[in-house]
């Protein structure tokens, strides 16, 4: 695993761990779900895990972008609220 790969890999985590949201019944819908694709011909499941997983990383990624799109706007904002205070301290 590369730098690049553990810091998407831990992003992404931290992205999951902020944007979780537990839902009535989430569980049983899940596990009906995997029930489901576990009895489904292999070929079938294979197809399904393989769209799953595309889904999955998408999602991933767009999360991502907002995560950092966000920090990155607060950063910018932090900067500009110093430089007001700053400026305001120098005029006194």
């Amino acid at each position: 695993m590369t730098e690049t790969d553990y810091r998407s890999m831990i992003l992404t985590e931290r992205i999951g761990m902020i944007t979780r949201r537990t839902f009535k019944d989430s569980n049983k819908a899940f596990e009906q779900g995997e029930e489901t694709i576990r009895n489904l011909e292999p070929e079938i499941r294979e197809k399904i895990n393989q769209y799953l997983s595309c889904l999955a990383e998408d999602d991933a990624k767009i999360q991502e972008v907002a995560y950092i799109g966000g920090f990155r706007d607060g950063i910018h904002l932090v900067a500009e609220l110093l430089t007001i205070a700053f400026e305001n301290k120098e005029q006194r």
